[in-house]
């Protein structure tokens, strides 16, 4: 799982600057697309506005996230890696204020520059939003990293149809289970159509019991969400029955006992985009992410408690 799970965590985007002149005023036109193909068959392609007064008001809200993350107690996620990234965000914004925008216009390689800086904040969310979150504090969970998430998203412009394919992206890749290699039969990976016989190629099985070559079948879920075979959705949560919880008075469509293999790793993997995608809220609210918590907790019983 960590492998397959370290290889989407920075997956997924393009980028293409154009320098659009207001008076004496540059806006940045960054065109972004996706290299994972949502439901409708193609690829999304939207375009984020990057100008300097938009990147001041992201700066002071970066400084203002810093701050609350300082602490005498010392690091609030594993390994410091939650502060690492706010403070890589927030160095990567000083530094585009500082070599994007001066007086001398826009060059070529200041586009190049902008490029990269939407490339990095986009690298940036895809690694916030995959991160080991039961390393994380509660408390950080709930409101540091939530804002940070929403900072991120409403500056990449990040269309939710986006952020959705990603999402079920995430649950496709949690749902493969490892098969053991060797064990296989007759036949042949349906994908390659490569014998099972090299041992050094991993293989997982789908939901559906399909088993292939967890290379091929990562390179596919890119393209497609649903087994190569038989069609199957991957990952998808089926509506039968309906959960409640009742502060948020918020409905999720799910069966009991999917809900519960699938709560566990979506909290140790990218928690806060996947409680959206289940149908929680639209909006990133901290309250909902409460919804999920007692599963992280050791004294919760094995179905939660709602």
């Amino acid at each position: 799982m960590e492998r397959r799970w370290s290889s989407i965590r920075q997956d997924g985007f393009i980028t293409h600057c154009h320098a659009l002149w207001v008076g004496t005023k540059v806006v940045y036109r960054v065109t972004i697309e996706t290299t994972i193909t949502l439901d409708q068959g193609h690829n999304v392609e939207w375009v984020a506005a990057v100008s300097k007064a938009k990147l001041d008001v992201l700066r002071g809200e970066m400084q203002h996230l810093l701050q609350a993350i300082e602490t005498p107690s010392g690091q609030l996620s594993q390994d410091g890696e939650f502060e690492s990234l706010v403070m890589y965000v927030h160095q990567a914004v000083c530094v585009a204020l500082e070599r994007v925008f001066v007086e001398a216009g826009a060059a070529p390689d200041r586009k190049r520059e902008m490029e990269t800086f939407v490339t990095d904040l986009l690298k940036a969310f895809g690694l916030l939003t995959s991160m080991s979150i039961d390393s994380v504090e509660e408390s950080v969970l709930t409101n540091e990293m939530l804002r940070f998430y929403v900072l991120l998203r409403k500056f990449l412009m990040i269309p939710d149809d986006v952020q959705h394919a990603r999402n079920k992206l995430a649950l496709a890749v949690l749902s493969l289970e490892d098969v053991e290699t060797g064990t296989q039969q007759d036949g042949c990976c349906c994908i390659c159509l490569d014998a099972w016989e090299d041992p050094s190629l991993p293989t997982v099985k789908l939901p559906c019991h399909h088993v292939f070559h967890e290379g091929c079948v990562m390179a596919w879920i890119r393209q497609s969400v649903k087994c190569p075979v038989c069609r199957a959705p991957i990952g998808q949560l089926a509506s039968s029955t309906m959960l409640h919880y009742g502060p948020v008075k918020k409905q999720i469509k799910v069966r009991s006992n999917q809900l519960i293999k699938f709560v566990k790793p979506i909290v140790h993997y990218g928690f806060v985009p996947l409680v959206i995608y289940l149908g929680l809220s639209t909006e990133p609210q901290a309250d909902l992410l409460m919804v999920l918590l007692p599963w992280v907790q050791p004294e919760a019983p094995a179905g939660g408690a709602y």
